[in-house]
């Protein structure tokens, strides 16, 4: 009978918030919200997840709702009901158009779910920013989550920002010698100039005996097609410029290549 009546409750507010959805003038809707939180006030959490919050979204009130689950959310409990709670908050604040306060709002939210957890909450909240045309906070934000923990169109999108606007750091990831690190060598090549490439390739090249790193900038002296050698550095300075051998590049002759590659 309880669980009837709360069902029954829940039903007459619905059609409450309907009818003030429908016919309310802004004034009278402004009254409406006063009357709704002076409810929520004496309400548990639970009530207000059961009550208020379908009141507010049936009523058309869009800052109580994002409110009361905002409120919701950064409650102390279980991780995973943060986490499907987090899915109506986003729908809504989108609807708004409220960018940059979602990107903040789900940055403050993210301690409340584990630690694993908290890295896709991270990159909800980086598209948030991008949407907000903030891509400082979008790549401080991606930029914050482990290399093995970001994979698909949120790396690739973190690989394009920090090639605009921080590519040593792109280098760096790419000097590590794992999946991630290659993903990122690759995005360099792919996407980026002769200059950063050889700046690659100078990075990886740490670990490697000196062959390697003359044979790798020897190839990417060809894919970029650079007749009068390349340039390495170091921090934006020229610090070595290598010839390359221009009848190779005319002529395609391979004893030249290997020569080059060697550094015979």
């Amino acid at each position: 009978m309880v669980r009837g009546n709360r069902g029954n409750n829940r039903a007459a507010l619905g059609e409450m918030g309907n009818t003030v959805a429908a016919y309310f003038t802004p004034e009278e809707k402004s009254a409406f919200a006063s009357f709704a939180e002076s409810k929520r006030a004496v309400m548990n959490l639970s009530d207000v997840d059961s009550f208020a919050i379908p009141l507010a979204q049936s009523a058309g009130l869009a800052e109580l709702e994002v409110r009361w689950r905002f409120e919701l959310m950064m409650q102390e409990g279980n991780a995973a009901i943060h986490l499907a709670r987090m899915q109506p908050f986003v729908d809504v604040q989108r609807r708004r158009l409220k960018f940059a306060d979602l990107g903040s709002q789900l940055e403050e939210f993210a301690p409340r779910v584990e630690p694993l957890q908290r890295y896709s909450v991270w990159i909800v909240a980086a598209d948030a920013y991008r949407s907000a045309n903030d891509p400082a906070s979008e790549l401080r934000v991606l930029a914050a989550i482990p290399p093995g923990y970001i994979n698909g169109d949120a790396q690739q999108r973190l690989f394009q920002l920090l090639l605009a606007r921080r590519p040593q750091a792109l280098v760096q990831r790419g000097a590590a010698w794992n999946g991630p690190g290659q993903q990122a060598a690759d995005y360099i090549v792919a996407n980026g100039d002769a200059a950063l490439a050889h700046a690659l390739i100078s990075s990886r090249g740490h670990t490697r005996t000196p062959v390697w790193s003359r044979s790798y900038n020897a190839l990417v002296g060809l894919y970029f097609a650079e007749p009068r050698g390349f340039a390495i550095s170091l921090n934006g300075a020229v610090v070595r410029r290598v010839a390359w051998p221009t009848t190779a590049v005319r002529d395609g002759d391979m004893v030249e290549i290997v020569r080059a590659m060697s550094g015979g």
